[in-house]
């Protein structure tokens, strides 16, 4: 048996995942609202500069994990786990570890390559400098940058939602199908403690879920009923929108099973 320094994550790891995890998680919620607001209104432009902040703030913290993962060796995965899915499960943090770094950089060049020409006033405090480079071309040279950063940044944030779809969905087969302790490498708790967590989780993760549902229904309702078919609408195929019902719905009883799981598990004990 591994000893529990070399079994699970460090402090310093376990708060940068947490700490990047909510300011993501924050930050697609922000990106998803945007259309829920009048366009040139100061609440859609008081909620753009927050997401512009978060995302300056998880680009350095991104980087400061990154270098900071390098340094320090993650603890291993269990010695009988699929060799396949030990290949598949280093290839998505791989693939994570870009995404919380270049999605943030494309949010920059964005910025950067506007025609407005103006830096992100960081929450309020002080003005974040844009990439010099493209500040400095000519307002007709920067909208085909700006385009490129806008569809990236697209591309990437959806790239990115599937994944932390992903990266869930094998943070709970490891605890509920394998039952290893995968999950609670990255859990500052007890494993006493950790049946309280599974079952906040659940519904954080319903509520995350149906605040997804919500939003794919104000979008859809946009494109579908009010005949908003503009190139630069999001709209909403029914495919998608029902995957995340089936989804909301699917968190909500896994989770009222996972409770009555760990009291019959309680009480049996």
């Amino acid at each position: 048996m591994p000893s529990t320094l070399s079994y699970r994550y460090g402090t310093v790891s376990m708060t940068f995942h947490w700490l990047i995890a909510a300011l993501v998680l924050t930050n697609v919620g922000l990106g998803l609202s945007f259309d829920n607001f009048p366009r040139g209104s100061e609440t859609l432009l008081e909620v753009v500069l927050v997401h512009k902040s978060i995302g300056l703030t998880v680009l350095v913290l991104s980087v400061l994990r990154l270098l900071w993962r390098l340094m320090h060796k993650a603890p291993p995965l269990p010695a009988d786990m699929n060799p396949a899915l030990k290949v598949l499960g280093r290839a998505s943090h791989v693939l994570l570890y870009f995404l919380i770094i270049a999605l943030p950089l494309t949010g920059w060049g964005i910025v950067s390559a506007s025609s407005l020409g103006v830096p992100t006033h960081y929450f309020g405090l002080f003005d974040w400098p844009n990439l010099q480079y493209f500040a400095n071309l000519p307002r007709e040279q920067r909208a085909p940058y700006r385009e490129l950063f806008d569809n990236t940044h697209v591309l990437l944030a959806w790239t990115a939602i599937g994944l932390i779809v992903l990266h869930i969905s094998a943070a709970l087969y490891h605890q509920f199908v394998r039952r290893d302790d995968v999950l609670r490498r990255m859990l500052p708790v007890s494993r006493q403690s950790l049946a309280r967590v599974e079952i906040t989780f659940g519904l954080i993760l319903a509520f995350c879920l149906l605040s997804f549902v919500n939003e794919l229904d104000v979008l859809g309702q946009r494109c579908y009923y009010m005949g908003d078919l503009s190139p630069d609408v999001f709209c909403v195929r029914p495919w998608l929108y029902w995957t995340a019902w089936i989804l909301s719905i699917a968190a909500i009883l896994s989770g009222l099973y996972w409770f009555f799981q760990n009291r019959r598990e309680t009480t049996t004990d």
